[in-house]
C-alpha cells in the first residue's frame, strides 16, 4: 500500500481568498496526485474544498473510489479570515471519522477495519495549544492495532530547530507558523514517548520549495511527518522534490509504502 501526505497550500488558491470559483491550481494538482499512483493521499489545507465541492465531486476529480473533506473549525484561523481543511482520497476499503484535537478537526481512515490512519494538520501559532492536541490524539490513538499518524505537524525537532533559528528570523513573516514557539521538540517527543516511531530515519526537510525561493534558498525545516506503531513496517518513504511541487506549493509531499 502506497501512502502520501502533502500540504497543498491554500487548496490549489492563489491566496486565501474567497473571490476565486476554483482553485487556480487545481489541474496541475489532479494531475501531480495522480501521477504518484497511490492507494490513499492525505491533503493538508484545501482550504474552502468543503464548500466548492461533494466529497463523490472530489473523489471522482483524482480518480479516487472515496474521498472525505473536512474544515478545520479553528476559531483562530477564521479570526485572520479564512478557515483551513483537510482531505483523505482513498483507493482502499475505508472508514472515516472527524474526530476533535481541542481546537481544530482531523480524519481518522480506517483501512480494511484493521489500520488507523490520523491525518493531521496542527496548531501553527501556539506550541502550547499543539501539547494539548497531541495529548487529545494520544488519547484517541489505541495501540492495540496498528496506527500511523501523519501530516502536517508545524513542528520542528530541538536539532532542526538550533540549526536554523537565523533562517526562521529571516523568514518569519512567511512563515508565522515557524517561530521559536514552535521549535522546542516537545511534540516530536511525546509522540516518540508514546512508543510512536519516525518514519523517516533520514529526517528529510519537506518545507521551503521553490515556491518561495526569493525568500530561502533550499529545503531547510522539516514540518511534514509520519509516525508509526512498531507492528507496521515502513518503507520507500521519500520527500518528493521534483519541479512540478515546486509550482503548487510551499511544502513538499511525503510518500511511504507499507509492506
Amino acid at each position: 500500500m502506497k501512502f502520501v501526505s502533502y500540504n497543498i497550500c491554500r487548496g490549489g488558491f492563489n491566496s486565501y481568498n474567497y473571490k476565486s470559483p476554483r482553485p487556480e491550481k487545481l489541474d496541475l494538482l489532479i494531475s501531480a496526485i495522480k501521477s504518484l499512483n497511490a492507494d490513499l493521499v492525505s491533503l493538508i489545507d484545501t482550504f474552502r474544498w468543503d464548500t466548492l465541492f461533494t466529497n463523490k465531486q472530489i473523489a471522482e476529480m483524482f480518480g479516487f473510489k472515496k474521498a472525505y473533506c473536512i474544515n478545520l473549525g479553528d476559531s483562530h484561523l477564521k479570526k485572520r479570515g479564512h478557515d483551513n481543511g483537510m482531505t483523505v482520497l482513498s483507493n482502499l476499503p475505508s472508514a472515516f471519522e472527524k474526530i476533535r484535537l481541542v481546537t481544530r478537526n482531523a480524519i481518522k481512515t480506517t483501512i480494511n477495519q484493521t489500520y488507523d490512519i490520523y491525518s493531521v494538520y496542527l496548531d501553527d501559532i501556539d506550541e502550547n495549544v499543539k501539547i494539548k492536541q497531541i495529548n487529545k490524539l494520544l488519547k484517541i490513538v489505541k495501540l492495540d492495532r496498528p496506527v500511523i499518524i501523519t501530516g502536517d505537524l508545524n513542528t520542528l525537532s530541538y536539532s532542526d530547530s538550533t540549526k536554523i533559528t537565523a533562517i526562521l528570523k529571516k523568514t518569519f513573516k512567511v512563515y508565522p507558523s515557524v517561530n521559536n514557539k514552535l521549535s522546542g521538540g516537545k511534540g516530536l517527543e511525546m509522540l516518540a514517548k508514546y512508543g510512536l516511531i519516525d518514519s523517516d530515519k533520514y529526517q528529510n526537510p519537506t518545507t521551503p520549495t521553490k515556491f518561495i525561493t526569493d525568500i530561502v534558498k533550499g529545503v531547510t525545516m522539516r514540518l511534514d511527518y509520519t509516525f508509526h506503531t512498531k507492528d507496521i513496517q515502513v518503507t520507500n518513504f521519500k520527500v518528493l522534490t521534483n519541479k512540478v511541487f515546486d509550482q503548487i506549493s510551499d511544502h513538499y509531499p511525503i510518500v511511504f509504502e507499507l509492506i
